[in-house]
């Protein structure tokens, strides 16, 4: 579900829907003069990574982007390290390698659970917010709520007003990092406080 609050100046029209599952909306906010137009990609993946990984490559992509959405896909980049009882399928890897290949960046901190099993079950971070091009450096923050009454959690994001200056701040490749010499250096310089 993709919510768009109602204020002056902003301008929300969806323009592509597939399979009830996929929604995309051109958002446009004016701010003191300014412009900024970004697209919000919505994407449901029902039950399995599969119906994402599909459709991602036959999406046109604008240069300023938010992807978000359950995309019901386990990976190491979003989920950080996974448990041996938890299978990655093909299709989680063609959307690692996609998002990759388009540039987006990770908004979630990895490892974060954004899905509750209501049996008991290991939690998982399936629930995204990835971005790319000027949007992302106008993201100010991304909120995770786990109190919902639904087993997954919200996922808010709070875009800073349109402004004439470049917003950059550092983005970290998690996908690429090799979390075994990480792991090793952390041990490495670990203080014995006894």
């Amino acid at each position: 579900m993709t919510y768009v609050r109602q204020i002056p100046g902003l301008i929300a029209s969806t323009f592509f829907t597939s399979k009830d599952s996929f929604l995309a909306t051109t958002i446009t906010s004016s701010w003191n003069g300014q412009t900024n137009t970004f697209t919000l990609f919505n994407l449901y993946s029902p039950g399995r990574p599969e119906p994402v990984a599909a459709l991602l490559p036959i999406l046109t992509l604008p240069a300023d982007c938010l992807l978000m959405g359950d995309l019901n896909a386990h990976h190491p980049w979003w989920q950080g390290p996974l448990p041996r009882t938890t299978r990655t399928f093909p299709a989680s890897h063609t959307i690692a390698n996609w998002l990759e290949e388009n540039n987006f960046h990770l908004q979630n901190v990895p490892a974060i659970p954004t899905h509750h099993l209501r049996n008991g079950g290991s939690p998982s971070t399936i629930n995204l917010c990835l971005s790319r091009g000027a949007t992302t450096g106008s993201i100010l923050s991304l909120a995770v709520d786990h109190d919902t009454t639904s087993d997954h959690s919200t996922l808010t994001v709070t875009l800073a007003p349109p402004s004439s200056e470049a917003q950059t701040s550092p983005r970290r490749c998690w996908y690429k990092a090799d979390w075994r010499i990480f792991d090793a250096k952390i041990q490495s310089t670990k203080m014995d406080l006894s």
